[in-house]
């Protein structure tokens, strides 16, 4: 729910939301995840909620696959008014 808060948030200000991004201020605004390895638990999350269709994920590239991807919501999850 965080990481999807997060990327609503970004949304609302018109800012992009990556997975180091949203890692960020996951240790920023929530104090957790705050070890550098715990990075990649961010990106299961992620993972997992596109895989449920609650995020979509944008910018993935065969050719490059280190290439950032952007992460949004998707029309499952509506923002609370």
């Amino acid at each position: 729910m965080k990481i999807m808060a997060i990327i609503c948030h970004n949304c609302e200000k018109g800012t992009d939301s990556y997975g180091y991004t949203i890692w960020q201020s996951l240790k920023d605004v929530f104090h957790i995840y705050l070890n550098d390895c715990d990075v990649r638990n961010v990106y299961h999350h992620l993972k997992e909620l596109c895989e449920i269709e609650f995020l979509e994920r944008l910018g993935e590239s065969v050719a490059d696959p280190s290439q950032r991807c952007l992460y949004n919501l998707t029309g499952q999850v509506r923002p609370l008014p």
